[in-house]
């Protein structure tokens, strides 16, 4: 295998004028993954999915030389492996697939293959039962109830109104929790009625 990617056309026959090597096209994948757990879990699948290419390392797999037909027995092959959740399913999915997508946005995959790779379809997760997605806004009713056990749980006043505080904050200003946390007592300034909140 050569060091760098063979260029495939892009838009209308023109082809891109830097060739971009295996390593580094993982490189720029992971880089869009806002987590260090989320580059690692993506890391993994990709080297998973480069065993199955006789490869192993994923950092030398020519990504893009798969093309659709390529990528839909991978992700046929991913659909139908028996001892795997639907969560690894997926998960493989979505690391083969961002791959993909960032060979095209670093030119060296046109668009039609890309489309035709992302229309095969994907595995469903289905969440469990009483299981809510992660940063939804709380109803109503859960607010009230949230307010009611911070103001009644602790038997210190301090600590009933550190929480009830905490609360109010997060659910009427938007904060999220590292921010609520990280605020000092100089950061609110009483005459206005406003807080500084230090990103």
């Amino acid at each position: 295998m050569s060091e760098l990617m063979e260029l495939v056309p892009v838009g209308g026959g023109a082809v891109s004028a830097v060739g971009v090597r295996p390593h580094e096209l993982v490189q720029l994948y992971l880089a869009t993954l806002r987590t260090d757990s989320g580059r690692r879990a993506m890391e993994s699948a990709l080297r998973e999915l480069g065993r199955w290419l006789g490869v192993g390392n994923p950092y030398l797999v020519n990504w893009p030389g798969l093309g659709a037909v390529g990528v839909a027995a991978l992700l046929a092959r991913i659909q139908h492996h028996q001892s795997w959740q639907p969560a690894n399913k997926a998960r493989h999915e979505a690391a083969l697939l961002g791959i993909m997508r960032a060979a095209y946005r670093a030119g060296v995959l046109d668009a039609d293959t890309l489309q035709r790779c992302q229309s095969h379809p994907r595995t469903k997760v289905k969440r469990r039962a009483g299981h809510h997605a992660t940063g939804r806004q709380l109803s109503h009713d859960e607010l009230n109830k949230l307010a009611r056990a911070a103001a009644t749980l602790s038997p210190h006043e301090t600590v009933r109104r550190r929480d009830s505080a905490f609360i109010a904050l997060l659910a009427g200003c938007g904060l999220r929790r590292e921010e609520c946390l990280t605020l000092q007592t100089p950061d609110e300034n009483g005459l206005p009625a406003h807080l500084v909140v230090h990103g």
